[in-house]
C-alpha cells in the first residue's frame, strides 16, 4: 500500500504577445511515497521524492535537496534522476529522489518532511516541503537458502534488470529530444522558419554569387509552396507564377516574386553575370515578401 503527500505552488510568469499580453502559469507539484506501510527488520524500503511541473525543463532551478530527518531509520544510499516527457504539446518534467531506508530495530520509525527550495526563471526563490511520514517496523523474514539455485536466479535477475535500465534510459532520451524538437517547432512560425534560414543560407557578401542566386530561388519556392500549401512538384517560374494567379493572389504580391524567380533564372540558365547590386533587391525583396506575411494574409482574407 502506497501513501502519497503533496505540496503545490504556483508560479506565474507574465509574457508579452500583441496588444494583449496573457498570463502563463507553472504548477511545481511535490510528493512524496514510501514503498510500503510496513518493513521486516531484516529488509529495506525506499523514500521516493519527486517535484513535477509542466514547462520546459531548465524553468525551474533547483537547489540540492538535504536527506531527511529520520528516527529508527537509517539513511543507507541516496539517488537521483530526471525524465521529461511529452503530454500533449507540452513538456512534464520530473526531478525524481530515492532514499534507501535500514531499520534499527522493531516498532514506529519517522521520516521528518522533505523540503525542496528552488529559483524561477526570474531568480524568485520557493520552498516546497513534504509532511511527516511514518513506517512500521516488523520482525525479521527468513533469508532466503543460499542455493547455486538461488544465485543464479540473483544473477538473472539483475542482468534483466540492468537491461531494462539501459533500454529504459534509451527511450527516456530519445522521448526528451522528440519532446523538445515539437517544442520548438511550436514556438517558431513560418516566417520565422524561413526569415532564419534566409540570413543563415545565403550570403549577400558571398563570392559565388551564382550559387547565392539558385539558393534564394529555392527559398523563396519552398516558403510560397508551404505558404499556399501548393504542390511541392511544381516545376518552372511560369508554372508558379500561374498557380498564384489561379487561387486570387494579388498582382503586386505575384510580380514581386515573379520579379526574384526571374532574376535567378537568368543567372541559372543564360550564364549571365550576376550582379551584386541585382542581387541585394531581391534579397531584400523576398525578406519583405516573408517579414510582411503577404501571401499569408492574403490568403486568410480569402
Amino acid at each position: 500500500m502506497r501513501r502519497w503527500s503533496q505540496a503545490v505552488l504556483f508560479i506565474v510568469f507574465a509574457g508579452y504577445w500583441g496588444a494583449a499580453p496573457p498570463l502563463f502559469g507553472i504548477e511545481v507539484k511535490l510528493r512524496a511515497q514510501l514503498e510500503q506501510d510496513e518493513v521486516p527488520l531484516n529488509r529495506q524500503t525506499v523514500l521516493v521524492v519527486e517535484a513535477q511541473w509542466l514547462g520546459k525543463p531548465g524553468s525551474v532551478e533547483f537547489a540540492p535537496v538535504e536527506p531527511p530527518r529520520v528516527s529508527n531509520l537509517k539513511i543507507i544510499g541516496t539517488a537521483s534522476a530526471n525524465r521529461v516527457e511529452s503530454r500533449g504539446e507540452q513538456v512534464l518534467t520530473t526531478r525524481r529522489y530515492e532514499f534507501i531506508l535500514q531499520p534499527l530495530g522493531l516498532g514506529m520509525a519517522y521520516i521528518e518532511e522533505v523540503r525542496l527550495t528552488y529559483r524561477d526563471a526570474d531568480g524568485e526563490e520557493y520552498s516546497l516541503q513534504t509532511p511527516r511520514l511514518q513506517l512500521k517496523v516488523v520482525d525479521a523474514v527468513p533469508e532466503p537458502g543460499k542455493s547455486r539455485g538461488g544465485l543464479i536466479a540473483l544473477v538473472s535477475v539483475a542482468v534483466i534488470l540492468l537491461l531494462a535500465g539501459g533500454v529504459w534510459s534509451w527511450r527516456e532520451r530519445a522521448r526528451r529530444k522528440e519532446a523538445e524538437r515539437r517544442q520548438a517547432e511550436a514556438e517558431k512560425t513560418l516566417e520565422e522558419e524561413f526569415l532564419e534560414r534566409l540570413s543563415t543560407e545565403i550570403q549577400l557578401q558571398s563570392q559565388n554569387l551564382p550559387e547565392e542566386y539558385a539558393g534564394l530561388a529555392k527559398l523563396l519556392r519552398q516558403y510560397v509552396q508551404r505558404t499556399l500549401k501548393l504542390d511541392s512538384g511544381v516545376g518552372s517560374t511560369e508554372e508558379l507564377v500561374k498557380m498564384l494567379k489561379s487561387v486570387g493572389t494579388p498582382v503586386e504580391v505575384v510580380m514581386q516574386v515573379q520579379e526574384v524567380l526571374q532574376a535567378c533564372d537568368v543567372v541559372k540558365f543564360s550564364g549571365a553575370s550576376a550582379d551584386p547590386n541585382q542581387f541585394a533587391r531581391i534579397y531584400t525583396l523576398t525578406e519583405d515578401l516573408i517579414k510582411q506575411k503577404k501571401l499569408a494574409w492574403e490568403q486568410a482574407e480569402q
